[in-house]
């Protein structure tokens, strides 16, 4: 598999876990707002400051599923876009001493 190609399939995974939890949070919202047992104006700032760590923790989770990926494909001795483009200019800068 592609390193992009695994790279996003296991943002898909982190961010499709965050969507879930995301719909979950506005249902539980919902119902405590329903029920009366908090006030709405704590309901939205709840939800905002969840929304704002679930961000940051999306963006971590996507560094470290890269980071991770990364050090298997090193230790798996892959070649690289960037290896693979410096292997064409020297094969094409050989070819031009020829």
């Amino acid at each position: 598999m592609e390193k992009k190609g695994l790279i996003d399939k296991a943002l898909e995974l982190g961010l499709g876990i965050a969507a879930y939890s995301e719909e979950k949070l506005a249902e539980f919202l919902k119902e405590v707002t329903a029920k009366g047992e908090t006030k709405r104006e704590d309901v939205a700032k709840f939800k905002e400051e969840f929304l704002k760590k679930g961000a940051a923790f999306r963006k971590e989770f996507a560094e470290r599923i890269k980071k991770e990926v990364e050090l298997v494909i090193k230790k798996m001795h892959l070649a690289t876009s960037q290896d693979l483009e410096e292997l064409k200019k020297r094969i094409e800068s050989l070819e031009e001493k020829e």
